[in-house]
């Protein structure tokens, strides 16, 4: 097993001073790229590093060598973070799960798959005991990367930052989600939560440099082919990962059809999504579990025995699933045409669709044709065109060749920006949306009276008054809260205004960002030449796209490599001011949002907005 991880590790070193000599920097590689050779004993230190030598989890070369040179110190004390605490708990955790595995173990082995007493049963006992063994194999794995997880922790390696409340967070080298993991019900969830470093390499050094092949479909066969290599000769790992393969083709398969309106709607019962919830966590433990027979097993003579001895269900069954989603897809149709936009669907799985932009279109025009009948909006209207181009919805000209219908209010005179070859690679998958308005039709009487009395006799607008803004727009998250299709209102949860609340649509979860001309001149939100505020709804799944760069202070002005680097230039060519931190252990808070007065930072984008 260390072999298998140094393996995967120095790879990986390859692979970022290869993507170091690009001219510009691979935006998939810029937080992992070196851009010059380590040093033997840097090396030799990254190899084996007690944290994660033995079974992982991976990080790369970048990573170590800003740990060893301090980035993730204590910016008080200069010493290490305070970390004993959340290791403490991460290893003790390791604990139960091996502890659970011995001792389940003890009764379900996996020389019990091999006896008489196994294979002699009926087939839903099989099934049962297979469920039973195969979450016992599984706790073996869980409980050794969070012991060494714990190491890794406690040494400060997976510090990761702190959040808007300024707590430290410690998952830069989780290698195992356990609460999404144990109340996940899919094969991905498995997929995603378990093993999540060495599926992260999978998908940066082999999976996304296969691109050229085409086909997603062929490059998760070779990433999967890659695997099984990797693993060994033994053809129980071969097998594993192809049984992987075919049933998230399935699940896929299956998944795509439930979205179809008729069976959507008649499944949309509480008690029928229960029903298929557990129908789905049980299912898919018993596929994990087929699988990780021949994986555990690993010779062919053990494995096929145990197959045999359960009538090779696990191979009939996606064999008799594909055909029969084939045959459904014809009896329930996908529409083409949803709410007047284009319906594709992106292929990546968790990526946002056009049916969920539509929606959001949808909800934002019935919220201002119902501010529309009311007088101030109509005196808002007269004052400004700037609700002619009320929303921006940017697509590649792939997904939506045709211009938008005048029903929706993206208008003539809005613009489809981009093409397919500067923004095919990431506005495929995602969207942005754009929602640009004059705030006050959204504001009571009242508090337009409290402005106008705070401010004078001047103008109104959100730049003389911080409540108004905010106000409004939390009156618009409230609205399109309101219109949500999926019901879930989130702008009604009691915990509005703490830590953990998120902006959900259609239960997408979105950043909410906010721009205008009441925040500072050289913010970055402060929008310029304009006295209109934005709402930019951006989907949580963007930033992965994204792969920005940790934080630094460090600018290279000559040869910009990153992203952060290249948008400090621009500001410094523009004229314009930025400040950098001297360290990256700051509330991000304290830069997006505005605080109540200028001189203390922010509190909190939803208390801010309150």
């Amino acid at each position: 097993m260390p072999h298998c991880v140094l393996t995967l590790r120095l790879t990986a070193v390859a692979f970022d001073i290869y993507d170091g000599q690009k001219r510009p920097v691979p935006k998939d590689a810029q937080d992992s790229a070196l851009f010059s050779c380590p040093t033997l004993l840097e090396l030799l230190g990254q190899s084996y590093c007690f944290g994660g030598f033995l079974v992982g989890p991976q990080y790369c070369m970048r990573r170590y060598l800003n740990f060893v040179s301090g980035e993730y110190s204590n910016p008080i004390t200069k010493g290490p973070p305070d970390s004993l605490l959340p290791a403490f708990k991460r290893f003790m955790l390791g604990v139960i799960y091996i502890g659970l595995y011995q001792i389940v173990y003890i009764f379900i082995s996996d020389e019990y798959l091999l006896s008489s007493a196994f294979q002699e049963r009926g087939l839903l006992f099989k099934c049962a005991v297979l469920i039973v063994w195969g979450k016992t194999c599984l706790n073996k794995y869980i409980g050794s990367w969070l012991l060494a997880e714990g190491s890794i922790i406690y040494m400060g390696l997976s510090f990761n930052g702190v959040d808007n409340n300024n707590v430290a967070q410690w998952d830069a080298c989780t290698n195992i989600k356990v609460r999404q993991l144990e109340c996940g019900s899919t094969l991905h969830n498995y997929i995603h939560c378990f093993n999540c470093n060495t599926n992260l390499w999978m998908a940066r050094y082999l999976f996304k440099r296969l691109r050229f092949l085409g086909s997603k479909t062929l490059s998760q066969s070779c990433t999967l082919l890659y695997l099984a290599v990797w693993h060994g000769v033994y053809s129980g790992y071969y097998v594993c990962f192809f049984l992987e393969f075919v049933y998230t083709t399935c699940e896929r398969q299956v998944e795509d059809l439930m979205q179809r309106k008729e069976l959507k709607t008649a499944l949309s019962s509480p008690v029928l999504k229960c029903l298929i919830f557990l129908g789905q966590k049980i299912f898919s433990s018993f596929l994990i579990s087929f699988a990780l027979v021949s994986f555990s097993l690993l010779s062919m003579e053990k494995w096929f025995s145990v197959y045999a001895s359960m009538n090779y269900i696990g191979f009939i069954l996606p064999a008799i699933i594909l055909p029969v989603c084939s045959i459904l897809r014809f009896a329930f149709p996908k529409s083409l045409m949803q709410n007047g936009v284009h319906s594709g669907t992106s292929s990546v799985p968790g990526a946002v669709d056009l049916a969920t932009t539509s929606s959001l279109i949808q909800a934002l025009s019935d919220m201002v044709a119902a501010t529309n009948c009311t007088k101030e909006f109509s005196k808002a209207r007269r004052k400004s065109t700037s609700l002619a181009d009320l929303c921006w919805l940017h697509l590649t000209e792939v997904l939506l060749p045709s211009p938008p219908p005048s029903s929706c209010l993206l208008k003539r005179s809005t613009a489809i920006h981009g093409t397919a070859s500067h923004f095919n690679a990431l506005l495929a998958k995602l969207f942005y949306l754009s929602f640009h308005f004059h705030l006050e039709p959204f504001v009571c009487k009242e508090t337009r009276k409290k402005c106008r009395k705070s401010d004078g006799n001047n103008a109104w607008g959100p730049r003389k008054c911080l409540q108004v803004f905010g106000t409004g727009v939390r009156r618009v998250l409230k609205v399109l809260s309101d219109l949500d299709p999926a019901g879930v209102k989130c702008m009604d949860k009691p915990y509005v205004d703490k830590a953990g609340w998120v902006f959900e649509f259609k239960r997408i979860t979105m950043f909410i960002t906010t721009f205008a001309p009441c925040y500072p001149e050289h913010h970055s939100r402060y929008s310029f030449g304009s006295q209109d505020c934005f709402i930019l709804f951006q989907p949580e799944l963007s930033f992965a796209q994204h792969n920005l760069p940790d934080d630094t202070a460090h600018t290279n002005w000559e040869r910009p490599q990153t992203v952060r680097d290249r948008i400090r230039l621009a500001f410094r060519e523009a004229g314009r001011g930025y400040q950098i931190r001297e360290t990256v252990t700051y509330p991000m808070a304290h830069d997006i949002v505005k605080p109540c007065d200028d001189g203390g930072p922010g509190r909190g984008v939803v208390e801010r907005l309150g």
